[in-house]
């Protein structure tokens, strides 16, 4: 039953990422730091969930454990953005840009996925 439900997991986090890649792309909705922070933390959790089917039992518990930590960390982001972020000129230098940018250099990496095209405020 819980690799059903992690399967399931994994598919809404992968349709919540093609819901936002439609927007950036098609509606031109340039996404800022804190909104790729989301979309690395979505494909996270979608990698954790189909890696747990694999391993039956103690591993695929632990997966759906580390998914329900990683989405907390995404409600916490996805707030901060909202409350915190959106009021902000820019998100330069803080916590999502510096991960995305200088830490992971995913913005470079997969520009098309984790580029980083507007400021926080332009993003609300």
């Amino acid at each position: 039953m819980t690799q059903s439900r992690l399967n399931l997991i994994a598919l809404l986090c992968l349709l919540a990422l093609a819901v936002a890649l439609v927007s950036q792309h098609v509606f031109n909705m340039p996404p800022c730091a804190w909104c790729v922070l989301q979309r690395l933390i979505l494909l996270v959790i979608a990698a954790v969930c189909l890696l747990g089917n694999l391993v039956p039992g103690a591993v695929t518990r632990v997966a759906a454990l580390l998914s329900f930590a990683l989405s907390i960390a995404g409600i916490v982001a996805a707030w901060y953005q909202h409350t915190v972020a959106s009021e902000m000129v820019s998100c330069d230098r803080t916590f999502a840009d510096i991960f995305m940018s200088r830490t992971t250099g995913l913005d470079g990496l997969a520009p098309w996925l984790f580029g980083i095209y507007a400021t926080c405020m332009d993003a609300r």
